[in-house]
């Protein structure tokens, strides 16, 4: 068994390649965050307050001001926790149908649930060491620059380079939760799987039929997504808690992209004459924005909770740099799952790329095709996020004006990881397609 399970291993490996990223990007993040906990430098400076790290004066008291800055440490670590299992849940979720058929064959071969639990056991072990392998590589090399913004922005005296015995243990306690946390979403998706879905599960490339019994109106979601930017202008208080309400902007969001877009561009197709290639790339635009749903749904939460959690602390310089810092890893990982997400459906388009080759299409023409569902895709995320950024960055200039230097660094530290993973998806698209 054993030898069998890192054979197929080496065989499937394009299509472990995406979650092998999601893994690495996630224990990379953990390792940065976690460094809050176990750097002796960093624990010092949330144990001493404010009042002695900045000199500044604070109408609360001293004990107050640390509790506040260790819930708030520990509250962004739970978050991060919290995003990160939901992402290898949905990299997992996207795994198990690629390896359905794999799955499928077991099954059908004789295998029990005992004997598919440890080949399943086998490989997410293989899988865990390479992603662990290449995660600690990634850190080696970030975690002096990360410590370095630290260090300039907070003015102490820190070394650079140092290794932390309890660093690892808390990543491996995190590594072991996933671990866990993997393998049973696997096994509970191979028992709840019959045999046939198992072996014709193997492709996502399809259009989910809209089989609600109570349906509601499009036009429903446009008017949550635009309460939630009326919502910002009309609050009299710029507080942590006028982001509650601007949430529904998400729920708007997520109604757009999973209902309103792909409706929109089915009614285009009766209405409007389109040239074929256009036909092929918005109808894969349309399919892409119904499976990437959940991700817009982070990023869209994201974007309303984290600027506006880092402009209402401005004058808290250590809390407001934790926030940064959070907003900067989330993002990192938001961009390597959508990222991630695209190399999956290039690689499960292979026969669909090929049969537009078989019917006369060019190789040019072909890529032309993969390219425009990538920048359709990316034009419309550009639209409905910097929308939202754009509301809560002013209404916060308008008010209590904000410096453009924070406002510039803001914008860049959501753009920057976006606009890689963007590149990424188009050089990927032009090299392989074909």
């Amino acid at each position: 068994m054993i030898k069998m399970a890192i054979h197929m291993l080496f065989i499937e490996k394009k299509k472990l390649m995406s979650f092998i990223y999601s893994l690495s990007a996630t224990f990379v993040v953990c390792l940065l965050f976690i460094q809050f906990f176990t750097n002796p430098y960093l624990k010092k400076i949330i144990k001493i307050g404010h009042k002695v790290v900045f000199n500044a004066a604070y109408a609360l008291p001293e004990d107050v001001v640390k509790l506040n800055d260790n819930f708030i440490v520990i509250l962004l670590s739970f978050v991060l926790l919290v995003i990160c299992i939901s992402l290898i849940s949905y990299s997992c979720y996207y795994h198990c149908l690629m390896t359905s058929r794999e799955i499928g064959l077991l099954k059908l071969s004789g295998y029990n649930l005992i004997q598919i639990i440890g080949y399943k056991t086998i490989q997410m072990v293989m899988v865990m060491s390479i992603s662990l392998l290449i995660s600690n590589l990634v850190y080696l090399f970030l975690n002096p620059l990360f410590l370095y913004l630290i260090k300039s922005y907070l003015k102490i005296e820190m070394p650079l380079i140092l290794l932390n015995k309890e660093l690892y243990e808390f990543l491996f306690m995190i590594v072991g939760i996933l671990f866990i946390f993997i393998v049973f979403l696997e096994t509970r998706y191979a028992l709840s799987t019959n045999i046939c879905e198992l072996l014709t599960n193997h492709t996502m490339n399809h259009y989910k039929e809209d089989k609600r019994i109570l349906k509601i109106p499009d036009t429903v979601y446009i008017i949550a997504y635009m309460l939630g930017i009326l919502t910002m202008y009309s609050s009299y208080e710029l507080n942590a808690g006028f982001s509650i309400a601007a949430c529904i902007g998400a729920i708007g969001a997520y109604g757009m992209f999973y209902y309103f877009i792909p409706h929109t561009i089915l009614d285009m197709f009766d209405h409007l004459k389109l040239s074929g290639e256009k036909y092929v790339s918005l109808g894969d635009v349309s399919i892409f924005m119904q499976q990437s749903k959940s991700l817009i749904v982070y990023i869209m939460l994201s974007i309303i909770l984290f600027p506006t959690f880092i402009l209402v602390t401005t004058q808290r310089p250590f809390i407001f740099m934790i926030l940064q810092i959070a907003f900067i890893l989330i993002n990192i990982l938001l961009s390597t799952s959508l990222m991630n997400r695209f190399f999956i459906d290039l690689y499960e388009k292979k026969n669909h790329y090929s049969n537009l080759f078989k019917i006369g299409l060019n190789r040019k023409e072909v890529i032309q095709v993969s390219t425009q569902q990538g920048n359709y895709f990316y034009g419309l995320f550009w639209i409905f996020t910097l929308i939202y950024m754009f509301c809560i960055i002013s209404v916060f200039y308008l008010k209590i004006q904000i410096s453009l230097s924070i406002i510039l660094c803001l914008v860049l530290e959501y753009m920057i990881p976006y606009l890689i993973s963007q590149i990424v998806v188009y050089m990927s698209k032009r090299r392989n397609t074909l």
